[in-house]
């Protein structure tokens, strides 16, 4: 049910990282809406943006092009994960979130670390051995 979503967080980063427009406030603009639908979708997938980010950081160097134009693509993703983070959370949280959602959210465990092991090894045994062993 979330393999859509998962998706979508997925491809976003990678639009802002293969599509360049000639004018660079067109780029800026593109990495802010692809970060704040990154964080819509899919928390977690904001990493790929940053990962990618250190990788055409790495890119860059290896490329030899300037300390200038190296310095300022950093500050450029830099500013476009800043802006729409806080674009993110001061502006699609407030108005899209509401009400008291902390049940469906991770926590810290309280049980026993091998009491989880144990009961997660169950469940995932169950899966398999209904999903693929046809319960035999």
């Amino acid at each position: 049910c979330d393999s859509l979503t998962l998706l979508i967080s997925i491809s976003l980063p990678l639009i802002a990282y293969s599509y360049r427009y000639q004018q660079e406030y067109k780029n800026f603009l593109l990495g802010d809406a692809v970060v704040v639908g990154t964080y819509s979708t899919y928390q977690a997938s904001v990493n790929l943006f940053v990962i990618l980010a250190a990788i055409e950081l790495i890119k860059s160097y290896s490329d030899n092009e300037s300390n200038k134009l190296t310095l300022l693509r950093l500050a450029s993703r830099t500013g476009q994960f800043v802006i729409a983070s806080l674009l993110y959370l001061l502006v699609v949280v407030p108005k899209y979130f509401s009400g008291n959602h902390t049940e469906d959210h991770p926590g810290l465990a309280s049980e026993s670390i091998t009491k989880l092991i144990v009961d997660n090894f169950i469940s995932y045994y169950t899966f398999i051995n209904n999903s693929f062993m046809k319960g035999n």
